[in-house]
């Protein structure tokens, strides 16, 4: 019988964007909304109210913010040309309002700051640049790029 598999990683992945990264407080807080941007919005990245009550839009305000949204692996392109890790226009995405989810800290975080949002892109950040998200702690530091754990104790008043 031929080898399958003749080489191992050391040590599992951590995570991947978008995906709850602890039980903590067995308090885990979602919803469901409706995609509203035609370019969609892709997994751990911050959204906002949309025009509409039932509708979320990639990034916003600080007084709009909703929360982060969560890896669906069960997406699958609309269209050819659609990546796959994307919730497309006019379909449901699911969305963190409470909890530790892992993100992608784009210019480095430090655990125990706050975070930020980018106005545009929806990507979080360290305390010091973009919109703060009342409420949230990174739990685990990385370096610009790097994986992290965000918490949100509170995204809904």
């Amino acid at each position: 019988m031929p080898v399958v598999q003749s080489t191992y990683t050391a040590y599992m992945r951590p995570g991947l964007e978008g995906m709850f990264a602890s039980e903590w407080g067995s308090a885990l807080v979602s919803e469901t909304k409706i995609v509203q941007p035609s370019s969609g919005i892709g997994f751990g990245r911050a959204v906002s109210q949309g025009a509409t009550a039932k509708e979320a839009v990639l990034s916003g305000t600080a007084a709009g913010f909703l929360g982060i949204t969560l890896r669906d692996i069960t997406q699958v392109p609309v269209l050819p040309a659609t990546a796959v890790d994307v919730y497309a226009e006019n379909l449901n995405i699911g969305i963190l309002n409470a909890g530790d989810i892992w993100v992608v800290a784009v210019n480095g975080c430090t655990a125990g700051t706050t975070a930020t949002f980018d106005a545009v892109t929806g990507q979080l950040n360290p305390a010091a640049a973009g919109i703060a998200i009342a409420h949230s702690r990174w739990i685990l530091g990385a370096t610009a790029g790097g994986l992290a754990v965000l918490r949100l104790t509170s995204t809904n008043p």
